[in-house]
């Protein structure tokens, strides 16, 4: 009973499990990344319905604004830390070697681009310094 009580009080334990349960059964499995603008969407409309709720009926609408930020931000930062987490520890590919920014992102190889596009000199240095097989991205 007490557990219960305590995520009542507490919206954004909820929403940051709630996160991680999504990642944890369904964006783990399939192509996501296609999906950017109506996870977007989906966030902006989940802020704005937790604003609106939260502001009905209140005369001060600041409090609202915060709610809704603490709540939706809760979930997202449940959503990546469940797949850093994830892609870190229990991924298929977490023994190879690599850069600890390219075993949580591919972002990370964006950066060995540099300001002049060079992304075979970034990849020369990684086998150098990793050996012949090295991870640069999440998959």
């Amino acid at each position: 009973m007490l557990a219960l009580s305590v995520l009542a009080d507490s919206p954004e334990i909820v929403t940051f499990l709630a996160g991680v349960s999504i990642q944890q059964l369904l964006l783990r499995h399939g192509e996501w990344n296609l999906h950017g603008p109506a996870f977007l969407a989906t966030a902006v409309a989940s802020w704005w319905l937790l604003f609106v709720a939260h502001a009905i009926g209140s005369h001060d609408l600041f409090p609202a604004v915060i709610f809704a930020f603490k709540v939706t931000w809760s979930g997202i930062a449940g959503i990546f830390l469940s797949m850093a987490l994830y892609r870190l520890l229990f991924h298929r590919l977490r023994s190879f070697p690599g850069p600890l920014g390219a075993k949580v992102t591919s972002w990370w190889a964006s950066s060995l681009h540099g300001p002049r596009w060079h992304f075979f000199m970034g990849m020369s240095a990684l086998h150098k310094q990793y050996g012949d097989y090295v991870r640069i991205g999440k998959k």
